[in-house]
């Protein structure tokens, strides 16, 4: 499993109110929530990477932009406004583990528009943001 993606998902599971959000414990998913995932919930992903070169031989920084939004299926979009708040406390600024990599910094770069989508007759809404990480490979 790529080091970042496990630092990101272990700051949003463990983060008790995250969690209390949460339609249940550990409902934060990469990419793509299972189709059982109980509403609210948590799904972040990469959106896009890139390698910057230093002087040297040595493997490149990492500066990578990552989506992290609450999804919830209700009346309103309240929930994943609380949960995209609540991802933004943890993770602003936050010192992640990453394994093999000496971390620079996690900084909420942009919001993601509320949207919602129609299922079933439903809406489902989505709420979040954009992280720039910065990385340094050990």
């Amino acid at each position: 499993m790529d080091p970042l993606r496990e630092a990101i998902g272990k700051a949003l599971a463990t983060d008790a109110p995250l969690q209390a959000l949460l339609g249940a414990p550990g409902e934060v998913h990469h990419a793509k929530a299972p189709s059982k995932a109980k509403y609210p919930y948590v799904v972040f992903n990469r959106q896009a990477g890139t390698n910057v070169w230093a002087m040297g031989p040595k493997p490149a920084f990492r500066d990578d932009l990552w989506l992290v939004k609450g999804v919830c299926r209700d009346l309103d979009a309240g929930s994943a406004e609380d949960i995209d708040a609540r991802c933004e406390e943890v993770l602003n600024d936050a010192a992640l583990e990453v394994a093999g990599h000496r971390h620079l910094f996690c900084l909420r770069e942009s919001d993601m528009p509320t949207y919602s989508e129609a299922d079933s007759g439903e809406a489902i809404y989505h709420c979040g943001g954009l992280y720039r990480i910065k990385e340094e490979p050990l």
